[in-house]
């Protein structure tokens, strides 16, 4: 399968640029891992829609129609990628298992539970 056969090879970078984003406002937490995929979609579909408004001649209402629905999915698809190399280099890094977001936020919650739990004792 090759991957340039569903994403326009200019594209591909936009992945790794989503990639980078999702995990900057992860670390931030200003907001919460399961509304990330949602934030680079948006993002995503808006460099996309850049790269084909500004590339793209438009004659016509056919040809703008064309170039909305190319960066809906292209967007989509290169959202999609992006998610899987974030996950697949996440699971690496953290060994065979990975973490997910939902699970980062589990572990922290319980964190604060403990802590609170310890002072109560104190």
């Amino acid at each position: 399968m090759d991957l340039t056969n569903y994403v326009k090879p200019e594209l591909i970078v936009v992945a790794a640029v989503l990639c980078i984003l999702g995990k900057a406002v992860k670390k931030t937490g200003v907001i919460s891992c399961r509304y990330i995929p949602f934030l680079n979609g948006a993002a995503g579909i808006a460099i996309c829609a850049l790269y084909v408004f500004a590339t793209t001649k438009l004659s016509g209402a056919a040809d703008i129609a064309m170039a909305v629905f190319t960066s809906v999915t292209q967007g989509i698809l290169v959202t999609g990628l992006a998610t899987v190399v974030c996950r697949v280099t996440g699971k690496e890094k953290n060994g065979t298992q990975g973490n997910t977001g939902e699970d980062a936020e589990r572990q922290t919650a319980g964190r604060k539970a403990q802590g609170s739990a310890d002072r109560e004792q104190k």
